[in-house]
């Protein structure tokens, strides 16, 4: 019986995904600015399917760091495509220096 529970949560449960997006806010953006910007998107991400949580971080170099993490690549990749059409005008985005941008999806290998 235990077996079959396991095998079926399993099932249930898609593998997560982590979504790391990198990049720098334009030279006349202030810290404070962009991140007051990140709330309609934290809103907007959090209706999203299969988002699970966001954190939005610099270093003091000035990289940005847009951690998401998802229920499944099929989630990330969906709402990627999503935030460029629903978002892509948005303060948020216009602050980005866009050529600085770098997304992937690393494997997760442990997680608390």
């Amino acid at each position: 019986m235990v077996l079959r529970i396991e095998v079926i949560l399993e099932k249930i449960m898609l593998n997560p995904v982590m979504e790391l997006v990198t990049f720098k806010i334009n030279a006349n953006c202030t810290p404070e600015a962009f991140a007051a910007a990140c709330e309609p998107v934290n809103v907007w991400v959090r209706t999203q399917p299969g988002f699970q949580s966001r954190t939005v971080s610099r270093n003091q170099e000035g990289t940005w760091f847009d951690v998401i993490f998802w229920d499944s690549a099929e989630s990330a990749n969906t709402a990627a495509a999503k935030i460029m059409v629903e978002l892509g005008k948005s303060e948020f985005m216009t602050m980005i220096e866009s050529s600085s941008i770098q997304m992937q999806h690393p494997q997760i290998v442990s997680r608390s």
